[in-house]
């Protein structure tokens, strides 16, 4: 299997971090969610890429966000609320 993924935008990801492309997509979508509510970024933002998204990906590819996997909810039971970010205080971590 190759470990990497390659965009349009140029963005070339190392998945031994994130284990697949859609996991990776959460993972930037999750933590894009935290930049938009005031989290830090943890990298220096690009002038040219400034839109969160593009710093949640970047984070990801660099392997700068962790998170934490749910595991297999049992199917007889009503599904669970998305499972986000605490909205009280700035989570470190992505839950995905």
């Amino acid at each position: 299997m190759n470990n990497t993924f390659s965009s349009k935008n140029g963005l070339n990801a190392d998945l031994r971090s994130i284990d697949s492309i859609y996991r990776m997509i959460v993972v930037a979508g999750l933590r894009s969610k935290q930049l938009l509510r005031g989290a830090a970024p943890k990298i220096v933002a690009d002038p040219t890429r400034v839109r969160n998204i593009s710093i949640a990906l970047e984070e990801a590819r660099r392997g700068l966000i962790t998170y934490t996997l749910r595991e297999k909810r049992d199917e007889t039971k009503p599904s669970p609320a998305l499972v986000g970010v605490n909205s009280k205080t700035e989570s470190k971590e992505v839950i995905a």
